[in-house]
């Protein structure tokens, strides 16, 4: 059995060009959905799996099993 992570948050994008008032050359952000996923190494921990959302991004932290419990 291959572990696996899906991300799927919606996606965004905007262009916005350059501005003198600003300090960017070019902004992109898009609109919509999308997913990803990730396989997972066999000494991930899938009982200690955390995540947060924040401003928009989300962290996933994933553990690894002892290598003495595989």
């Amino acid at each position: 059995m291959r572990k696996q992570i899906l991300k799927n948050p919606l996606k965004k994008w905007k262009l916005k060009k350059n501005n003198e008032k600003r300090k960017y050359n070019m902004i992109e952000c898009s609109y919509g959905k999308f997913s990803r996923s990730f396989t997972l190494p066999e000494d991930a921990n899938l009982d200690d799996i955390q995540a947060k959302m924040e401003n928009g991004v989300l962290e996933v932290i994933i553990n690894k099993i002892e290598t003495s419990k595989l």
